[in-house]
């Protein structure tokens, strides 16, 4: 009898944890859930956050490049150690100022280079040549930043990957994600493809559409650059006058570099006239961009 009843009562403790074991994971699972999402965007943000202070490092070495040469720059012509290195923090400025011209230029590039690319895609198509094919002749007639992607797309094509999932694999590379050309002649391309609409017709639109955008970009290029022409003229007539002062006088700059304050005053005339140039010329930059 007493096994009897041990028995049952074992029985009943197994069904009672399985049923305890059962509720605790239909509780649970939602929560475990929800952790392990909120454990991998930590680690995507842990991830994108180390990349991002990798970029920012590598940022700094020709900023402190840029900030060694120019103390060493103004110590030797000046001999004045406190106004080379105020004048030295002007080197922090250069990366960020030739990073915005780099990626301007190589939109401008790229602009160019796709009004070439339809062109060709649009005479080997008159000749019967299938739009794969097609872009593949292109490809290898176009230098950078144009052919890579361009070769990329050939060579995906090639391997069997469909049009589309090929497109949008190469519309991700950072050399066109902020080229709204590209973007827009990518998906052109892909519609016209798939749905058999005339790729001819609608490139030669496009080019339309683009070549209105240069000239209206060039205007945009011209306004702003006469107010890029009136911070040089500003900058230069300061450096102008600075220089005839030190020329008619016998003492030359000797004065003013001999006083702390008279280095601070010239440092932040340098500076501010420089600041001035980069600051001009960077929004011309970022409005050809917009355009």
């Amino acid at each position: 009898m007493a096994t009897e009843w041990g028995a049952t009562v074992l029985a009943a403790g197994a069904v009672g944890s399985a049923c305890a074991g059962v509720w605790a994971i239909w509780q649970m699972a939602p929560s475990a859930q929800k952790i392990r999402r909120r454990v991998g965007h930590e680690q995507v943000k842990v991830s994108l956050l180390s990349k991002e202070r990798s970029k920012q490092m590598m940022d700094l070495v020709p900023a402190v490049g840029g900030a060694l040469a120019l103390f060493f720059l103004t110590s030797l012509l000046t001999h004045a150690t406190f106004l080379a290195f105020a004048v030295s923090f002007g080197g922090f400025m250069i990366p960020g100022w030739l990073r915005e011209w780099q990626e301007t230029r190589k939109l401008m590039q790229l602009s160019d280079q796709l009004n070439r690319v339809m062109g060709m895609i649009a005479t080997s198509l008159k000749r019967g040549t299938p739009l794969e094919a097609s872009i593949a002749q292109a490809a290898g007639a176009m230098a950078q930043p144009m052919g890579p992607v361009l070769r990329n797309l050939a060579e995906a094509t090639s391997m069997g990957v469909t049009l589309s999932q090929a497109v949008e694999q190469v519309r991700k590379l950072p050399v066109v994600t902020a080229s709204t050309d590209f973007q827009v002649f990518a998906t052109e391309m892909v519609i016209c493809h798939e749905r058999g609409a005339n790729v001819i017709q609608a490139f030669e639109a496009l080019r339309q559409v683009l070549a209105a955008r240069r000239k209206y970009r060039d205007q945009v290029r011209e306004n702003m650059g006469q107010h890029l022409m009136q911070s040089l003229v500003i900058a230069g007539i300061g450096m102008l006058v600075l220089m005839a002062y030190a020329a008619m006088t016998e003492e030359g700059l000797g004065p003013l570099l001999a006083s702390p304050w008279g280095q601070i005053a010239l440092a932040v005339s340098i500076l501010g006239n420089a600041f001035l140039i980069r600051w001009t010329h960077i929004s011309l930059l970022r409005q050809t961009k917009r355009v």
